[in-house]
């Protein structure tokens, strides 16, 4: 596997890990959050590679480094507070959802001070976190903790 191979499995890594955590851009005040976002979620490795397999572009390579990062990071909504947790690393800080709609919402946040849309799809058991489109297809499955 080349450097750029693992080098971009990091920078998948940390996208996702700052995918949830950021700062919105717009307000919709914390009443007003789908109860679907409080508590605490975990990354689901198992149906994340699961629907990054089914896609068909990832090589046995990228989806081994992939792999390797998923099911490791924990996010926790309390109010108008994410904090994310993955490995020996933990932010935490206010967001607002920029736009709600029947079974997701959108999320605004920065990353390397660059604004990204952030869609979280809500299914019976947590969220799908969905990359912005015209990407490489990826969505991360979060599961809710008990």
């Amino acid at each position: 596997m080349g450097r750029h191979n693992v080098k971009r499995a990091k920078q998948i890594c940390i996208v996702v890990a700052f995918f949830v955590a950021g700062l919105a851009s717009s307000s919709v005040c914390a009443g007003e959050r789908p109860q679907e976002l409080s508590g605490t979620f975990i990354s689901d490795r198992e149906a994340t590679m699961s629907y990054l397999r089914s896609t068909g572009v990832y090589s046995p390579e990228q989806l081994e480094k992939i792999g390797s990062v998923m099911g490791k990071m924990k996010v926790t909504f309390t109010g108008d507070t994410v904090v994310t947790e993955l490995d020996d690393h933990t932010t935490s800080e206010r967001f607002e959802v920029a736009e709600q709609g029947a079974g997701h919402i959108v999320i605004l946040t920065n990353l390397d001070k660059e604004p990204v849309r952030n869609r979280m799809e809500f299914v019976s058991d947590g969220y799908w976190l969905i990359n912005p489109s015209g990407e490489k297809p990826f969505r991360e499955k979060f599961r809710r903790m008990p």
